[in-house]
């Protein structure tokens, strides 16, 4: 587990950040939590216009899909972008950090989850307009309240600081939550009280997402 630091609020436990900046990512172990494309695969899909966050979301993996987001709006400001998802979730700042640059950049982006979206992973995804969030049929999906991992140490006053900061970031994740799925507040405050499981259909009634997308052409109906 890791130590809870204010600035690295969790929605989902998983490995530290590494201190190794470099932009492009390594190719590493299954099972680890980090991602396993290979460099040239990533380039490969840059050049369709796609990005892919496979992985649980921290500061190194949101740098490279806000470096991929500003590369591609700079190629072309007018071609739209698609985005897979398959991610546990993570970090809270690093995924405001993607979900702030998908709405800032100009292109339209389209996020098909497959696989996971869960936790910060599902914020990600309301970054998109509805009518671009797909789901492929076996995705799952699930909300929950932010959480604290680890061991929360130091003077009663700054317990106090980061319990009154873990609830407003709770209210702000609920009420983005009821504004993107149409969703009731007070029933986004209930389901997210727990761990809170959807399947795609279930997303689809949600409102999580517009449709769920079996073949590639569905993507585009």
């Amino acid at each position: 587990m890791n130590n809870y630091r204010l600035a690295k609020t969790r929605f989902d436990d998983e490995g530290d950040d590494d201190d190794d900046d470099a932009p492009a990512p390594r190719p590493t172990k299954h099972g680890d939590g980090k991602e396993t494309i290979r460099p040239d695969l990533f380039e490969r899909l840059l050049k369709s216009r796609t990005i892919v966050i496979c992985s649980s979301v921290d500061d190194k993996m949101a740098a490279r899909v806000v470096n991929e987001l500003l590369v591609l709006e700079a190629d072309d400001s007018e071609k739209p972008i698609t985005v897979y998802m398959n991610t546990p979730g993570g970090s809270i700042t690093s995924g405001f950090a993607i979900y702030d640059m998908i709405r800032f950049v100009r292109p339209q982006i389209k996020i098909v989850c497959a696989g996971l979206t869960a936790s910060m992973g599902t914020i990600i995804l309301l970054a998109a307009d509805k009518a671009d969030r797909i789901a492929l049929p076996n995705a799952q999906f699930l909300i929950h309240q932010p959480l604290i991992s680890g061991n929360v140490y130091g003077p009663a006053s700054d317990l106090e600081i980061t319990a009154n900061e873990i609830l407003k970031t709770r209210a702000k994740l609920n009420k983005l939550l009821a504004d993107e799925t149409g969703q009731p507040l007070a029933r986004i405050e209930r389901d997210s009280q727990r761990d809170y499981w959807m399947s795609a259909p279930e997303a689809l009634d949600y409102g999580l997402v517009s449709k769920v997308a079996a073949r590639r052409a569905d993507l585009d109906s």
